[in-house]
């Protein structure tokens, strides 16, 4: 006999029409250019939905918690055994949505540890249920995302030209909407990467001038975490097709701004995990590397510094050099 009453089932009536009409409010604001009323209103649906998760969590949601529980105190080996028995519990259940977040969940993670070719297999697979999938709004976004994390992935293990084949593939598939400009221009970053792993500056900038009029209009919503996070490296980007001009002043410029979206992000509270420490610490140490390199003795210590104590604070190896 079911334990649910007419008043449960009116609540969640009410829960899933507010959130319904917030989800309209986001995709009417970021389509008239208002950032922040779009901020608000994907705040409010996010604290709705995890109201809900959190009267309702799944055993997939625990074994996921209790991972991110593990990256936080540094049990690297403890955090994958779980994201494992989430894969296998996924796959038991046939729940395509949970086997593909576990696949990306290890593939982050690898990411994190330096294990750059299980990372890039990982997300190979993650990307093979998506497209098995019969492919609703919110995987066909997902499949986007994890087709960036497959070209960051190859580019790690060196290979520019599959890595330039899987962002296009991407930028290909990419609405031209503006609920998909952060997207658009993150997929334009990583093509301009590519580009500049080749040595062609020419062919990269246009590309990165056309991410920036993506990415800018909407850096106004602060919680927004996939622009912040394009931000970020559109700024690294920059700075390494500056450096390649000659242009060394203008990178460090760039390296500063990088950080600057990096701390950004670190202090965002929806984004859990290490990871976003990580980001910070690299951001700081290309830093340093640019201020050493221009004699900037003092500043360049001052960020390596900085650098080495995030990446204590979170459990990763330090490097002595």
């Amino acid at each position: 006999m079911s334990n649910i009453t007419s008043h449960d089932a009116n609540d969640d009536s009410s829960a899933n029409e507010r959130g319904a009409a917030e989800l309209r409010e986001f995709s009417r604001a970021l389509s008239e250019g208002r950032a922040e009323d779009a901020q608000t209103a994907a705040l409010s649906f996010l604290g709705q939905a995890i109201n809900r998760l959190d009267q309702e969590p799944s055993q997939d949601l625990l074994l996921k918690q209790e991972a991110h529980r593990r990256e936080d105190v540094g049990d690297w080996e403890g955090a994958e055994w779980l994201y494992e028995q989430a894969l296998s519990l996924a796959e038991a259940q046939n729940q395509i949505g949970n086997i593909f977040a576990a696949h990306h969940g290890l593939s982050r993670l690898y990411t994190f540890l330096g294990r750059d070719q299980a990372a890039l297999e990982q997300s190979l697979r993650a990307i093979a249920v998506a497209r098995h999938s019969k492919m609703g709004p919110t995987m066909s976004v997902l499949l986007l995302l994890e087709l960036i994390r497959q070209a960051e992935c190859e580019l790690r293990v060196g290979d520019v030209s599959a890595a330039r084949r899987t962002i296009l593939e991407m930028l290909e598939q990419v609405p031209d909407r503006p609920a998909y400009a952060s997207h658009k221009a993150h997929g334009l970053v990583v093509l301009a990467l590519c580009e500049l792993e080749t040595g062609q500056i020419t062919e990269a900038e246009p590309h990165l001038e056309v991410a920036w009029h993506l990415l800018e209009p909407q850096a106004a919503a602060l919680i927004f975490a996939s622009v912040h996070i394009a931000l970020a490296n559109w700024w690294e980007t920059t700075a390494q097709a500056r450096r390649m001009r000659g242009d060394a002043q203008g990178a460090i410029a760039a390296l500063r701004e990088a950080v600057d979206r990096s701390r950004h992000v670190a202090r965002l509270p929806q984004l859990d995990g290490p990871y976003k420490y990580q980001w910070l610490s690299d951001a700081l140490c290309n830093l340093s590397h640019a201020l050493d390199e221009t004699g900037e003795a003092v500043l360049a210590v001052e960020a390596l510094a900085e650098s080495k104590s995030i990446r204590q604070a979170i459990g990763l190896p330090v490097p002595q050099a």
